[in-house]
């Protein structure tokens, strides 16, 4: 399913084998960047595949997985989870999982009252970044 708001677009995925299928995509395109930038986009893109797995790795069957909240407008990852929150529980969904790291504001997620599940570093353009994943229960 796809939201579409005036700035953000929203790529919510069923399964892991929909999202390996974007991420085998967005590889694709990193093969028409100059060399480093190709480099650099292959590190990121091992630190997205990663995160993707760890989180994967706690997941039941029935559960949702979120990733990567980006938005200049105020108010709209709240916005975006509620919007998660009620898709999830019209499918008899009752978990959302996802994970961030040290440059978001992470304890806005337990704010909202996600659980910590586990707290790693990886790194990721020469530096290390804490690592959090989250499991939210509803």
């Amino acid at each position: 399913k796809h939201i579409n708001a005036k700035v953000i677009r929203v790529e919510i995925e069923a399964n892991s084998k929909d999202l390996n299928n974007i991420i085998g995509h967005k590889k694709e395109n990193i093969n028409k960047l100059n060399d480093n930038d190709k480099k650099l986009a292959y590190e990121y893109y091992d630190y997205i595949n990663y995160n993707h797995n760890k989180v994967l790795s706690y997941m039941p069957k029935n559960s949702i997985y979120l990733g990567l909240i980006a938005s200049k407008i105020h108010g709209m990852g709240f916005k975006m989870i509620e919007y998660l929150k009620g898709v999830a529980l019209k499918n008899n969904v009752h978990e959302i999982y996802l994970w961030t790291d040290e440059t978001c504001d992470y304890k806005y997620y337990e704010k909202l009252g996600c659980i910590l599940l586990e707290t790693y570093y990886i790194s990721l353009y020469e530096k290390k970044l804490k690592t959090f994943i989250y499991k939210m229960n509803f």
